[in-house]
């Protein structure tokens, strides 16, 4: 298991982000494993592109983040092919009510932008739902609302899953995952990444030459 440090392939510890200081432990690498313990035959390199407390805005197809995310990937893309992108977000849309009413056709614009300039417009795409105890607090007002749009991207863009938290647990503050809780979270990103890997594959044999 690999991940992207600069431009250069080292071997993936966590943090694998370091964003902020205080960036612990990622659902990508319980992702990574999940998937490698399936199929050992295989090497998957991580790209961290993940920026802690981003608004959808940084990450739509003019914004500092999207352009830091899509020349990184490229770069990686250099000496690999992309399979999947990871997509877990909403905290700080969900804190305001503009934000959050236009925030499911925002996503759903970006999509297949982003594969549009990464020149992979098949890749699949997973998104991750805020956990329940991100909805019930009071900080995260429109923290439903935002669930309902991601759950709700799978019907309106090709390629998409939506992952389920549902039961995962905090780590004491009602924002983050435990640890605990994010590693399962990554098995889950893990297994509907197959799940939808596999209904392409039927897609495209149904489809035929």
């Amino acid at each position: 298991m690999l991940m992207l440090d600069d431009d250069h392939w080292v071997r993936a510890i966590d943090p694998v982000h370091t964003d902020k200081s205080i960036a612990g432990v990622g659902l990508c690498r319980s992702f990574a494993r999940t998937l490698t313990a399936r199929n050992p035959s295989i090497t998957i390199g991580l790209i961290p592109c993940a920026v802690g407390g981003s608004a959808l805005s940084q990450w739509e197809a003019d914004g500092e983040l999207y352009a830091r995310a899509v020349k990184r990937t490229l770069k990686a893309m250099e000496s690999g092919t992309l399979r999947g992108i990871l997509w877990h977000h909403g905290e700080t849309d969900a804190a305001q009510m503009g934000t959050s009413q236009t925030y499911g056709d925002r996503l759903a614009a970006m999509i297949p932008q982003l594969r549009d300039d990464l020149h992979s417009s098949d890749v699949p795409l997973l998104v991750g739902q805020l956990g329940d105890f991100v909805v019930l607090n009071p900080k995260y007002l429109f923290a439903a609302a935002i669930n309902h749009d991601t759950k709700e991207i799978p019907y309106r863009v090709e390629s998409t899953a939506c992952v389920d938290p549902q039961g995962l647990g905090h780590r004491g503050d009602r924002i983050h995952f435990s640890r605990e809780a994010v590693e399962e979270l990554g098995k889950r990103y893990a297994l509907a990444i197959e799940k939808l890997q596999s209904i392409q594959t039927v897609n495209a044999a149904e489809a035929g030459p």
